[in-house]
């Protein structure tokens, strides 16, 4: 210590001395021993002289006056990170996340501002045991190291009151040097929080780095929202220039005329999915009004073709010689099919390759034994199965249902019949093997392994 500075240290100790906060009067000695004797159970007090105290009350004066500097050193950096964090915060938009981050960081470092709170009042109340010229002394320190009316949630002025709580558990640490369990109490204290505070410093910094890494992450984020953006400008014009082009096929297609298997294929499925009733039966009445449909499977196939190509159905019962008001028998319909020539005529196709089956095609199987034959109407092409053969969707007015897929298991507006409780127009599939005509065998559904009747026919209708 300078001896320019000793005549004002001597000053206040002699003001402490002759305010009994100095043990070296009689009344002074006479209440440490007694405070000692209480605090550290029967330990010698030492007599601390004049000098020795100047010293001490000098040394926390440079600590205190330190502390204040640290503070304002730590405000000033605070205030411009925070300020950059604020502006950065600003032209990036999507920082906030970060931000989150960062008052969760300040909300710990509150938690252990609290806690650090709670053990300096547990060391506060064994240093009211020499409460004389440690109150004076924390006074002191108090008004030296006030911190100012600034914004109190910020991560640097939790550091600061951690700081501050420091700089008086190490004046405790200092004044309690006369009861020396409570001393050594006290730097288990000031050890853990420098511990704390350095924990809290390292936390600050972190979230600093995040902070800048979650800016640069949003700023590499916007340029890709904004390529999104432009994909999606760019796919959506696309969009609507396809659609645009889809809505005119559409037209074109609902303005040209519908014949031939398309009109057929359409005319028994609009059926299909509009009837109320149906039910398989050799007396064939139709209700299309009321979407009643009772009929076998020749007659269907007579009906649809009469309904949606009628010169094909006309020519069919003409080389056929099938009488008014009868229908052609399945035999019929393949013989009819196998005259047609090859190159076709004007109202019919014959289908000699099984992909060159398409929806709304005629098909026919001739009878063996107790087969008696079957006719139906193509739903779409056939698809290849595992083993080479072809699953292929029908449909057809039928008292026996195609395997476990089949529409009528489940439909209610199928009619109960002789053979089956659900019977009638429907869907179902069937398992169609061979390249030809000529090697064609039809499976009744796709596990049976015994073929139906003895030939397949297929031919489409043109008109």
């Amino acid at each position: 210590m300078r001896r320019t500075d000793r005549p004002v240290v001597l000053a206040a100790a002699a003001a402490l001395l002759v305010a009994g906060a100095v043990p070296g009067s009689a009344a002074a000695t006479t209440n440490v021993a007694a405070d000692g004797a209480d605090s550290s159970a029967g330990l010698a007090v030492p007599q601390l002289t004049l000098w020795e105290l100047a010293d001490r009350a000098a040394r926390a004066a440079r600590e205190a006056a330190a502390l204040r500097d640290l503070r304002d050193r730590q405000l000033a950096t605070s205030a411009t990170r925070k300020s950059r964090a604020q502006a950065h915060l600003r032209d990036a938009g999507l920082g906030r996340a970060e931000a989150a981050t960062t008052r969760l960081v300040a909300a710990r470092a509150e938690s252990l501002a609290v806690d650090e709170e709670r053990r300096t009042r547990a060391a506060h109340l064994w240093a009211l045991s020499n409460r004389n010229a440690q109150a004076a002394a924390v006074v002191t320190l108090g008004r030296q190291a006030q911190l100012p009316s600034t914004d109190r949630n910020t991560a640097a002025a939790l550091l600061l009151r951690a700081q501050y709580r420091l700089g008086l558990l190490r004046l405790w640490g200092t004044r309690a040097i006369a009861t020396r369990g409570p001393y050594l109490r006290a730097t288990d204290l000031v050890t853990g929080a420098d511990l704390r505070l350095s924990g809290a410093e390292l936390a600050l910094a972190r979230a600093t780095q995040r902070e800048k890494a979650a800016l640069a992450s949003a700023q590499v984020a916007h340029r890709v929202y904004l390529g999104a953006l432009r994909t999606r400008d760019a796919a959506a014009a696309k969009a609507a220039a396809a659609l645009a082009v889809y809505r005119r096929a559409v037209q074109a297609a609902q303005a040209a005329p519908r014949v031939g298997s398309g009109a057929v294929f359409e005319a028994v499925s609009e059926a299909w999915s509009s009837m109320t009733w149906t039910l398989y039966d050799h007396h064939n009445r139709v209700d299309a009004q009321a979407g009643r449909y009772q009929f076998d499977c020749v007659g269907m196939t007579n009906y649809f073709l009469k309904t949606a190509a009628p010169e094909a159905n006309a020519e069919l019962r003409k080389v056929e010689s099938i009488p008014v008001g009868r229908v052609p028998k399945p035999d019929k319909v393949v013989d009819f099919i196998r005259r047609i020539p090859a190159r076709g005529t004007t109202r019919w196709q014959p289908i000699i390759a099984t992909n060159g089956i398409r929806a709304g095609d005629l098909l026919a199987f001739g009878s063996r034994g107790r087969d008696v034959g079957h006719a139906a109407i193509a739903a779409g092409p056939p698809a290849r199965l595992p083993d080479g053969s072809y699953a292929l969707v029908i449909y057809d007015s039928t008292g026996l249902t195609h395997g476990p897929s089949d529409s009528r298991l489940t439909d209610i507006r199928a009619q109960p019949g002789t053979t089956h409780p659900r019977t009638g127009l429907g869907r179902g599939t069937v398992r169609l093997t061979g390249a030809g005509p000529n090697t064609w065998q039809v499976f009744w559904d796709l596990t049976r392994t015994r073929s139906y009747g003895s030939t397949v026919a297929v031919a489409r209708p043109l008109r």
